[in-house]
């Protein structure tokens, strides 16, 4: 599998905020994501291949025990599945992270969903290619109901929003995908410094007051700034 980083940290966002946990981002994305915090896993993609027994190894040489297997986009790789279920075998629980575009019976304790709203779409005058795939790919309706079914009370959602606009069409997601509980719907800040996180910290938990929703921080961000391997 291709690499992009390992490392141990603690999870910055989500459900999982503050657990220390080994972190294995994996190279490679179907979407591109006008704000990306992780370049260096879709638009200018680096990496290393590495075995899953090498990446089991790195796992047990960490003291967290929680692995987060993260991108780019996971669900894009073949050996995915092996690798969850080695990691579990190992006795590591499993995180994911993935967009939604893309769907595997993953075995996973549990998946953080993070749909695309419009707002992710590329620039179609900078990257005229890439913003039509994006928009084609970032929303398959079919895909996300058989992943909310199939991960059921494993599964979270956490929205990327800044704006007004972002909050409406989540609630215009939820009702197209059909979900109707709220408690493990997540709103976080799109930030990529403490300030610009701090300066949009209170507008997306005064949203989340009025909606119902659970507000996610970024941990890491407020720690370390945009800084790789944290």
């Amino acid at each position: 599998m291709r690499v992009t980083e390992t490392f141990a940290s603690i999870q910055g966002e989500g459900p999982a905020m503050g657990l220390p946990c080994t972190f294995i981002r994996l190279t490679g994305c179907n979407l591109r994501c006008a704000w990306c915090d992780t370049p260096r896993s879709s638009w200018e993609p680096t990496g290393e291949n590495l075995s899953v027994a090498e990446l089991v190894a790195i796992a047990n040489s960490h003291p967290g025990r929680t692995v987060v297997v993260t991108g780019g986009e996971p669900f894009l790789h073949a050996d995915l599945r092996e690798l969850c279920l080695a990691l579990q075998q190992a006795g590591h629980p499993v995180h994911l992270e993935t967009s939604g575009s893309l769907f595997q019976d993953v075995p996973a304790d549990l998946v953080c969903l993070s749909p695309k709203l419009v707002s992710s779409t590329p620039d179609s005058k900078l990257h005229p290619k890439w913003s039509v795939q994006h928009e084609v790919a970032r929303f398959p309706v079919e895909i996300l109901r058989r992943m909310v079914s199939y991960y059921g009370d494993r599964l979270w959602l956490k929205f990327v929003v800044a704006t007004e606009a972002d909050i409406q069409e989540v609630e215009s997601w939820l009702e197209t995908v059909g979900i109707t509980d709220r408690s493990r719907v997540m709103l976080m800040p799109q930030a990529r410094t403490p300030e610009v996180l701090s300066g949009l910290a209170e507008f997306v938990a005064n949203w989340c007051i009025a909606k119902g929703y659970r507000y996610s921080d970024r941990l890491h961000i407020r720690l370390w700034g945009d800084t790789p391997g944290k």
